[in-house]
């Protein structure tokens, strides 16, 4: 009777075991369509910023929706991609850069939260990105700064 006990106990432990292992297994693919999930997003930003911009239309529609995504995308990548991907932006950044003489109020706030690796689009400078919209500064008067 006691080694029928002792079976069913290890038979409870073996059916306790495998349960978590499903749950792992469970929890693993989930993290794995999710990570792929994320590698998609990080490969279509990279592709979306490679693209050559050739009007300021262009350029202003790539920033946005590149500058929606990149804080979410940075989180899931190591160092070395976070920088590479940094780099892609710099390049959207500086094709944008020449057609500055069409931005308008808009694109200038835009183009100022994305310089510096995106520095001046985080909440702590909410309060001088709002005083410097309130200059009403565009492609045409940009240049009067100093």
């Amino acid at each position: 009777f006691t080694k029928q006990i002792d079976i069913n106990k290890h038979q409870q432990h073996i059916n306790e075991i495998k349960r978590q292992i499903n749950e792992m297994q469970s929890e693993i693919r989930k993290l794995t369509e999710e990570k792929d999930r994320e590698i998609q997003k990080t490969s279509e930003l990279k592709k979306s910023i490679s693209q050559p911009s050739t009007s300021c239309e262009e350029w202003r529609q790539k920033c946005t929706s590149s500058r929606n995504n990149m804080d979410e995308i940075k989180e899931t990548l190591d160092d070395d991609d976070s920088y590479m991907l940094e780099d892609y932006m710099a390049n959207t950044l500086r094709k944008g850069e020449s057609t500055y003489k069409e931005w308008n109020e808009s694109d200038f706030i835009l183009w100022l939260k994305l310089i510096e690796r995106g520095k001046f689009g985080d909440e702590k400078y909410s309060e001088c990105i709002r005083k410097i919209q309130g200059l009403k500064i565009n492609g045409n008067s940009v240049n009067q700064l100093n």
